[in-house]
C-alpha cells in the first residue's frame, strides 16, 4: 500500500492506495498503449516494464514510480536541516547501535541497486 501525496490548499494530505489498485488503473490505459504500439496485450509484462539496455520497452511501472517518489521524499526529510531530520538521524543512528551494525543501513542499500540488470 503506498500513500500519494495530494495538495490541498491549507495543508498536505496523503491519500493511501493499494498497489493492485494502481496496477488495475495501469491496465486499463495499456491496453490502448499497447494495440497502439501493435504489441499482444499477452505479451510479457517483465519484457514491457525492463530497461531497454536489458531488453524491454522501457515502459514505467506506476506503482514504483509511486514508490520511488516516496523513497525520493524519505531521503529529502532524511537529509534536511530541520528537526524532522534530525529526528531521523538520531533515531537510526541509535538503532544502528542497537542492532550492532557495523555500516547504516542507509549507506549499505547501494549493493542490492547493481542486482537489477
Amino acid at each position: 500500500q503506498f500513500n500519494i501525496p495530494v495538495q490541498h490548499k491549507r495543508s498536505q494530505a496523503t491519500i493511501s492506495i493499494p498497489s493492485d489498485n494502481i496496477d488495475d488503473l495501469q491496465t486499463i490505459t495499456l491496453r490502448p498503449l499497447l494495440s497502439k504500439l501493435r504489441i499482444s496485450t499477452t505479451f510479457a509484462r517483465h519484457a514491457l516494464y525492463a530497461p531497454s539496455k536489458c531488453g524491454g520497452a522501457n515502459l514505467k511501472c506506476w506503482h514504483l514510480e509511486v514508490q520511488g517518489k516516496q523513497l525520493a521524499l524519505f531521503i529529502l526529510s532524511f537529509d534536511g536541516d530541520g528537526w524532522l531530520g534530525f529526528i531521523s538521524r538520531a533515531s537510526t543512528n541509535y538503532t544502528q547501535l542497537e542492532w550492532g551494525r557495523g555500516t547504516h543501513f542507509l549507506a549499505s542499500s547501494d549493493k542490492l541497486v547493481s542486482k537489477v540488470c
